[in-house]
């Protein structure tokens, strides 16, 4: 089999807040979709792509991964815990060459995208496909999609840049100088 770019777009959110009476169930269901998913994509993939000398998987996070909302408070978890789980792929998979990207799109023109009440806002599905080919071209780890990631993104980059991006044995040497 032979497979180069993975697109992990799977997702369920169940727009429940911390003291529904659900919320475990809610949060159990998008663990399971987006977090477990996520992780055996990851492990049905990772060595078709180290025998072919790379490729790259995608994984759909979430501007939700690193900004949590009330009215979905539980599919923040997931995403979060999503965001978390690339990271450590991106640092695990690099030494057999797979480029690991990180997607961020805001609200997107979709049912799910409607339920968060940011329709006017919402970019369309083809935004979303072609920040990802812009950041597989790019080697770029992060990938942010629409005004409102953008907005994010902004905030977030050095953060995401000195610590997630960075080389964390020179983080670690720096804090015990």
């Amino acid at each position: 089999m032979d497979v180069e770019i993975v697109i992990n777009n799977a997702g369920i959110m169940r727009m429940k807040m911390a003291f529904d009476r659900d919320l475990i169930d809610a949060l159990a269901d998008e663990l399971r979709i987006n977090t477990f998913g996520l992780m055996r994509m990851a492990q049905a993939f990772a060595p078709i792509r180290q025998k072919n000398g790379g490729g790259a998987p995608v994984q759909i996070n979430s501007v939700a991964s690193v900004r949590a909302s009330a009215a979905f408070a539980t599919y923040c978890v997931s995403k979060a815990a999503s965001y978390s789980i690339t990271q450590s792929l991106k640092d695990q998979l690099a030494d057999q060459g797979t480029l690991v990207v990180s997607v961020y799109p805001g609200p997107t023109q979709s049912d799910m995208g409607t339920a968060t009440g940011f329709r006017q806002i919402a970019v369309p599905a083809g935004e979303v496909a072609s920040t990802v080919c812009g950041a597989i071209d790019a080697r770029a780890f992060h990938a942010w999609v629409g005004q409102f990631a953008e907005l994010v993104s902004e905030s977030y980059s050095v953060f995401s840049q000195t610590v997630v991006e960075g080389d964390m044995a020179a983080i670690r040497d720096k804090a015990f100088l």
